[in-house]
């Protein structure tokens, strides 16, 4: 039988998680944005931005493939202080 991981271990990887998203999503719409502002201005033609997209795509799912915590990170994990209501 496993033994249980500490919950503080679970919350450090959420929020380690929920900053990965944060990242992930404000690059991915940046470099899309520009993507799209240089097609539109005719600087880049139509297949060098779908290659970009592309390559983007990939890059980033690569990198979201590479663990969240390392183990120096999970033995020395902490909860928080709690924020007053």
């Amino acid at each position: 039988m496993e033994t249980p991981r500490p919950r503080t271990v679970d919350f450090c990887r959420a929020l380690k998680l929920r900053d990965r998203n944060k990242a992930n999503y404000r690059t991915i719409l940046g470099f899309n944005s520009l993507l799209i502002v240089l097609g539109a201005a005719g600087v880049l033609q139509p297949t060098v931005t779908a290659l970009l997209h592309n390559t983007s795509t990939i890059a980033i799912s690569l990198h979201n493939m590479t663990n969240l915590l390392n183990d120096k990170q999970v033995v020395n994990a902490e909860l928080p202080a709690p924020s007053p209501a």
